[in-house]
């Protein structure tokens, strides 16, 4: 068992390491999800960053450098974009693309309009809001003039994002979109096979785990994460060209991934309080079911529910992190992965009220579930390390008590077990039997000493192990005598069998210079007449009379020599 400073040291580290593992996936998405020029020469494309701005309502010109963040003032919300394009005849597809966040988007190419994308009803499910823009243009060596009017449609409930437009080869723009997701897209694949292994743990090993609900919970919760973190993607937009519906599916899923959050806490953590904690629980799913209904049917706006699903959150969880204060030293690693949760609710439902747009806050939601399910992903490998140990434990003492320690064979505890199942069975006549003694180990053990009649026995057990099939089992059952039961074996084989024992004994008997001599018996079952005991005694007497007739032919052997003196 460890120390209690050792155990303080373990926990530090783990700490230290599921802070580090949770910083490092968050960097990763983070610089793939603001990669606003994705690496050239890749995809035959070019970007086009610089544009000449007019505010239509005041008439200001200005340059701009995209990236750019709109400012919206009052009213004057319409904006026209133009930029001259150079010449493109080095590539079978000339795209352009653009990115637009709720707006209205009219396209044109050198005056004339060539595509139009307007956001009409908003609050409508099928609006769409983050979108992705694809014109084809003709391939030429003459510029173009590209002009670009938008309209902002949320008011200063939002900022207005404009990223670098891409001109040249539509494949590539595809290729390097997905090459920048595949930080995030391997955090998903890890997730799932979290959420999965969890669910196979809950399955095979459900009694040795305690709760199975935790694990259940547990894989649950790194799904639905995995499926919020890919929502987060841009390459989402390739796949659901809808982002309303995107961003549907994502406030569901913020919505419901603090059920199995809690559910987890709740009862593996905080057992104690899993009644009230249902009751938080409860409130998350009414709040969940409430609002998914209203924006179902169009009748609150996602800018709405996002701070209200976090105010509610956060008020959940006011008890859940008290719970977590009073539980002690043990529960306090998870107050490091709810306690920054808390605190992105807090701020995002703060800059909201201010007016300050704040959907970009994503960054503390992100680490509180990444550092979560590190603290997750090591307690349960504690757990299986536990359970594997006690396994081992178990084990090992089962092997010791049913394994002759000297040979390796079975001992007699696992002898009188197998004849027991043989007893419960209706062994077949092709049931064999095989009944050897050690001729004189006493003797071996008061002329050479105890080790050698050790060694005597290994030698023998060895010879067996070497010649037995697959289907023999072979115990130790007293200090010199051995007994092999082999299942499906005619008579002839059997007969075979026995003589290749002690062969292989008499030749181990001249490398190691002992006087080993095996006294055997053996025959098949006959089902018709006797049971298994009858069986053995059987097969045990025959090996007395084997043992005798070696005896008085040692003693002729010895008289003759005598009479030659």
């Amino acid at each position: 068992m460890l120390n209690d400073q050792t155990e303080r040291k373990l926990r530090n580290m783990l700490l230290l390491v599921a802070a580090i593992i949770s910083f490092a996936i968050l960097i990763a998405v983070n610089v793939a999800e603001n990669c606003d020029v994705p690496p050239s020469g890749r995809g035959e494309y070019i970007s086009l960053s610089d544009w000449t701005m007019v505010n239509d309502a005041t008439g200001e010109v200005s340059e701009i450098h995209m990236p750019y963040t709109l400012e919206f003032e009052g009213d004057q919300s319409y904006y026209t974009l133009s930029t001259v394009v150079p010449p493109v005849t080095n590539t079978s597809e000339n795209t352009f693309r653009i990115y637009s966040n709720y707006m209205d988007v009219d396209f044109f190419l050198d005056g004339e309009l060539k595509y139009s994308h307007h956001v009409r009803d908003y609050a409508s499910f099928g609006a769409s809001g983050n979108e992705f823009h694809y014109f084809d243009l003709p391939i030429s060596d003459e510029k173009h003039t590209i002009t670009v009017k938008i309209r902002c449609q949320l008011g200063d409930s939002t900022d207005y994002y404009l990223r670098p437009a891409l001109l040249g080869s539509k494949t590539g723009m595809f290729v390097d979109d997905t090459i920048s997701c595949i930080p995030v897209l391997l955090l998903c694949v890890l997730l799932v096979f979290i959420g999965i292994s969890a669910f196979i743990l809950r399955i095979t090993v459900k009694a040795t785990f305690g709760p199975a609900s935790y694990i259940t919970f547990f894989g649950l919760f790194a799904i639905l994460f995995s499926l919020y973190t890919f929502l987060e993607t841009e390459l989402a937009l390739f796949i659901l060209k809808n982002s309303r519906f995107i961003y549907m599916a994502k406030f569901m899923l913020l919505c419901i991934l603090q059920i199995p959050l809690m559910e987890t806490i709740i009862v593996h953590i905080l057992p104690k309080y899993k009644h009230f904690g249902s009751q938080i629980v409860y409130f998350n799913v009414v709040n969940f079911i409430f609002q998914t209904f209203l924006h179902f049917t169009g009748n609150l706006d996602y800018c709405a529910m996002l701070p209200l699903t976090h105010a509610i959150t956060a008020i959940s969880f006011i008890p859940m992190i008290i719970f977590l204060l009073k539980t002690g030293v043990h529960a306090y690693p998870y107050l490091v992965a709810v306690f920054p949760m808390y605190i992105g609710f807090l701020l995002d439902a703060f800059l909201i009220h201010i007016g300050m747009p704040s959907y970009h806050n994503n960054f503390w939601f992100t680490l509180s579930l990444s550092i979560y399910i590190v603290f997750e992903i090591i307690r349960l490998l504690r757990m299986y390390m536990h359970k594997f140990h006690q396994l081992v434990e178990s084990n090992t003492l089962e092997t010791l008590a049913y394994t002759d320690l000297l040979t390796g064979l079975g001992n007699r505890n696992a002898y009188e077990e197998h004849i027991k199942a043989l007893n419960e069975t209706t062994p077949s006549e092709t049931l064999g039997c095989i009944v050897s003694d050690l001729t004189d180990l006493k003797g071996i053990n008061d002329t050479r000493g105890h080790g050698s009649g050790d060694l005597a026995l290994i030698e023998i057990s060895e010879a067996i192990r070497h010649q037995i099939p697959a289907n023999a089992y072979c115990f130790r059952t007293g200090g010199d005598e051995f007994i092999i039961m082999i299942d499906s074996i005619d008579e002839h084989t059997l007969s075979k069998l026995a003589q290749r024992i002690k062969f292989d004994v008499s030749e181990r008997a001249q490398v190691r210079h002992l006087p080993l001599m095996l006294s055997m018996g053996y025959g098949l079952y006959h089902p018709s007449d006797e049971n298994v005991p009858d069986f053995i005694r059987r097969i045990d007497t025959l090996m007395y009379a084997d043992k005798r007739a070696q005896k008085q032919r040692l003693a002729l052997a010895r008289a003759a020599e005598e009479s030659k003196l």
